[in-house]
């Protein structure tokens, strides 16, 4: 990657984004959580969504490059070291939306110095915790050109925990009772089908980027062949999601049926819609063989499963807190705070990658 005018502008918006998130966590944390969104109803907002749908990100990661010493899928090997690399950023970025939810961030030592072992909170950040020296020490040895039986033994170790920090994320979600719109078996295979779907959008657009940004060259069908699987996958999700939806809706239980119809006829239906309406459209732009090969077509396609996902990480949560388990309604409007603090996370992790792909060999050795 050249330090050219270009780059250097990138890495400044990237920085101002940063200082600007930084500046609205600073008036959180002086005047309170009362300058977010969130009240006593709806406890959680945009940072946990933005939790949910980092860690999967996170763990479909880890899926791509171990694939390549589990399975013997070669093919996806030039780019074992950057999904490495965003499986760790996109841990550290999951794990950081938790600092500012939690009001105060002192708070966070608790679980470091006297941790609860029953709160499934307390076993999923030691999870996530465990899973970014995982995923640091499988980018070290990739970077380092480690022997192919060493990455087998370190995939088969991260695959179940690229899994369990997934499933233990669905579980705090399905096991609170007070929240029957959670309380569904389904949750976590719809955790895991949606975390692939928005971790491979995200490896097909980072192909294409550092491809055509970074000097980065690899395979020409390689992102037509990550297109396919996430053509496969997307109908998946949507299936499991219907499923849902079918279910609840036939039984019309009314602790169930509320939060669904905030989504089908209330103040979330717009966002929903959205949600299938880009999942939709991404799978009939991939699953034309002719527009695979259109880099544009697979840029557009990637970026709307992603949002996708991330509409139904949202969708998934305040939802389900709209209703309190003592009959009233909520109200949740993000503010100004919220979305400065988050793209100031998003973009100090944008940077972090940026820097990598100049500092570390993160290309195919062939190539390098």
């Amino acid at each position: 990657m050249k330090t050219n005018i270009t780059y250097i502008a990138w890495i400044l918006f990237l920085i101002v984004l940063v200082g600007l998130g930084v500046y609205a966590y600073s008036v959180q944390l002086t005047q309170g959580l009362v300058v977010t969104g969130m009240r006593d109803t709806i406890s959680w907002g945009l940072y946990i969504s933005n939790f949910i749908f980092f860690v999967g990100l996170a763990a479909g990661g880890v899926v791509i490059y171990a694939s390549v010493y589990l399975l013997g899928a070669k093919k996806f090997e030039p780019l074992s070291k950057i999904a490495a690399a965003l499986a760790a950023i996109s841990t550290m970025l999951a794990m950081a939306f938790i600092i500012p939810d939690i009001g105060r961030p002192d708070r966070i030592l608790n679980m470091i110095t006297s941790p609860n072992s029953a709160s499934l909170l307390v076993v999923d950040f030691g999870i996530l915790s465990t899973y970014l020296v995982l995923c640091l020490v499988d980018l070290f040895l990739l970077i380092k050109g480690a022997k192919s039986r060493i990455m087998i033994v370190l995939s088969a170790v991260s695959l179940p925990f690229a899994i369990g920090i997934h499933s233990v994320t669905a579980l705090l979600l399905g096991v609170l009772s007070a929240r029957p719109f959670w309380n569904t078996g389904i949750l976590a295979p719809v955790f895991i089908s949606s975390a692939i779907v928005s971790s491979l959008g995200l490896l097909i657009v980072v192909t294409i980027l550092t491809s055509r940004f970074a000097g980065f060259v690899f395979p020409k069908n390689l992102a037509p062949e990550l297109a396919k699987i996430l053509a496969v996958v997307i109908p998946i999700d949507l299936f499991l999601l219907g499923v849902e939806i079918l279910t609840v809706s036939y039984a019309a239980i009314p602790e169930h049926i509320t939060p669904i119809m905030f989504l089908l006829a209330g103040p979330y239906s717009a966002g929903f819609y959205a949600e299938l309406i880009f999942g939709m459209v991404a799978f009939f732009l991939l699953v034309h063989p002719s527009a695979r090969k259109s880099s544009k077509i697979l840029m557009a396609a990637s970026l709307l499963a992603i949002f996708g996902i991330w509409l139904k990480r949202f969708n998934l949560l305040v939802p389900g807190l709209t209703l309190s388990p003592t009959g009233g309604i909520g109200t949740y409007t993000p503010t100004w705070v919220e979305w400065a603090v988050i793209a100031g996370i998003v973009a100090f992790g944008v940077l972090v990658f940026t820097l990598m792909l100049k500092i570390l060999p993160l290309k195919p050795k062939e190539e390098q």
